[in-house]
């Protein structure tokens, strides 16, 4: 399987790292259990930066993580976790995190220029319990931001390992490859599920009352992301489908088709359009609960 996925999928990562915003305040957990006649009851920390002046570089961190998420299947846990890319889509994927880094480092130096003011404001904000001490310098508070690609990684092929380990360290090597490799599919398998059972779940809760002036009130709502997200998820699968699993290509062809393609508007009017989509989308999920029962996955 190392071999299959060897010039198919490229191992890749994000790290990040920001400013912290809170300190330890002795004083303030002294004075709380004062208060209180409490003895040890916890600790009491101080906000130093407001979280606000750190929401715009947070937010282009969280943009990078989602696209990774969005476009990857997961590989490795951990803080330097891998995820597998396929060879085609690692461009744009490089592409995108370089236009984040880029735009994370110009909102900093954008952000660092009310850093004075922010100064300012958490000195009135702490009253008493001010200490400009605990303020990073503008230079920690800019250096702190980071958002680092990992560098692509092929897949390790175990036919070479063989020259450095013994043939016991090999087979474990790939056995721990191909749980790995379980595990990934298995996340790609199970977007699917979870976004089909959102779709029915809604539809089957979706109810149109009418009160006793003639008037028609909507209970559990439909929202149209339950079909657009499935639609992105289709879309997005032959970055997904790492190794080329036909299963999923029919999978995703007849989600697309059946699930995909329906008339939002319609489905809110018409219980008959609801019931038949519903229909459509428990007999893709049973199909597709046999699919990973057969892969030995319990779904």
């Amino acid at each position: 399987m190392a071999g299959e996925l060897r010039g198919r999928a490229m191992l890749v990562g994000i790290t990040t790292s920001a400013i912290g915003t809170r300190v330890k305040d002795k004083r303030g957990t002294r004075a709380v259990n004062a208060e209180f006649e409490a003895k040890n009851a916890g600790e009491f920390y101080r906000r130093v930066i407001p979280l606000e002046f750190i929401r715009p570089m947070k937010s282009i961190q969280r943009e990078a993580y989602k696209y990774h998420r969005d476009h990857t299947v997961p590989w490795s846990r951990g803080p330097n976790g891998t995820s597998l890319i396929t060879v085609e889509a690692l461009p744009d994927y490089q592409s995108m995190v370089r236009d984040c880094k880029r735009r994370l480092k110009s909102t900093v130096l954008k952000v660092a220029k009310g850093y004075d003011s922010m100064i300012a404001s958490q000195r009135i904000a702490n009253g008493g319990l001010f200490e400009e001490k605990d303020i990073p310098s503008v230079e920690e508070f800019i250096n702190s931001f980071s958002l680092e690609p990992l560098d692509p990684q092929s897949i390790e092929n175990t036919d070479d390992l063989r020259v450095h380990m013994s043939e016991e360290e090999v087979k474990a090597v790939e056995r721990n490859f191909e749980k790995a490799l379980s595990k990934s599919v298995e996340s790609t398998y199970m977007k699917f599920k979870d976004g089909i059972e959102r779709l029915s779940e809604s539809l089957g809760k979706y109810t149109v009352t009418v009160d006793a002036n003639g008037k028609e009130k909507v209970t559990h709502g439909f929202h149209a992301t339950s079909v657009t997200k499935l639609k992105e998820l289709c879309d997005l699968l032959p970055e997904l489908n790492i190794t080329g699993d036909p299963k999923l290509d029919k999978l995703a062809k007849e989600v697309r088709a059946k699930l995909t393609k329906v008339n939002v508007p319609d489905l809110k009017k018409s219980a008959a359009a609801r019931s038949r989509v519903k229909d459509d989308a428990e007999e893709i999920k049973e199909s597709l609960e046999e699919t990973l029962r057969g892969y030995g996955i319990n779904g």
